[in-house]
């Protein structure tokens, strides 16, 4: 019996070790996202609203995988929204390369990201900016996706995207007009400055045209990023880029 124990430790010791080793290679499980494969990719995805794909390496870690998790998690108060995961792997067999080919995703383009709306898999939205949850939050907001950032007023949303669909001055105008009357009945002092953030966007956009919003977006990122976590101006900043994404899409719509 006693030799029996003696030889079972090390082949347990063993099969602790090939597990670990697989679950590296398997990477961690992202808390709020869907892990997705060939067939339930083309299974599920058809019945959502939306989906925020990211294909990745398989045993992908580090700060972008963090950053990618904070989204997840976010998305479960933004019920039209699903998070989902495909994980190429190349370790014993490949799998999954079929959607990384799909969508032209190379192995130096890890991690890509794609927004896929009304369950349709051939137009996927691709995202160029840097993994950070708040500007991929901010670019879902922009793409349609409806959810409330820190700083973000649902009424004067609203009126953003009122303005944003507005197919002319006049009627841009109209709307400026609401948005202005129902910022002098704010008696709060903090709603009144973001009320106002949204009536300065709209101001500039009948004067410079609907690229400002582009435009301004890039130069406050540019800022933010740059700016100290401790720095007061920085809240105000990420303020303001909050309620520009309200109107982000203004640049390609309605020029």
């Amino acid at each position: 019996m006693s030799q029996y124990v003696a030889l079972k430790k090390p082949f347990l010791s063993l099969a602790l070790i090939l597990s670990c080793g697989f679950l590296l290679l398997a990477g961690r499980q992202i808390n709020g996202a869907v892990h997705l494969d060939i067939p339930t990719f083309f299974k599920i995805l058809p019945n959502q609203r939306f989906t925020l794909l990211k294909v990745d390496s398989d045993g992908a870690y580090g700060k972008k995988v963090d950053e990618f998790e904070k989204v997840a998690e976010a998305s479960a108060n933004i019920p039209e929204l699903l998070v989902a995961l495909v994980e190429i792997s190349e370790y014993y067999e490949i799998t999954n390369q079929e959607l990384a080919d799909r969508y032209r995703v190379e192995k130096e383009d890890f991690p890509a990201l794609f927004l896929f709306r009304n369950g349709s898999v051939d137009n996927a939205i691709s995202y160029f900016g840097p993994i950070q949850a708040e500007m991929i939050l901010r670019w879902l907001r922009g793409n349609g996706v409806h959810f409330h950032l820190p700083g973000c007023l649902p009424e004067f949303d609203i009126m953003a995207a009122q303005f944003k669909a507005a197919t002319s001055n006049n009627e841009r105008q109209e709307v400026l007009d609401r948005a202005q009357e129902a910022a002098e009945l704010v008696k709060d002092g903090y709603i009144r400055d973001a009320a106002n953030l949204y009536i300065q966007v709209m101001k500039r956009v009948l004067k410079l045209g609907p690229s400002i919003v582009h435009f301004d977006m890039q130069q406050l990122t540019q800022m933010a990023q740059k700016a100290d976590s401790t720095d007061p101006d920085l809240q105000k900043l990420n303020m303001q880029l909050n309620i520009l994404s309200s109107f982000l899409r203004l640049d390609r719509e309605n020029t």
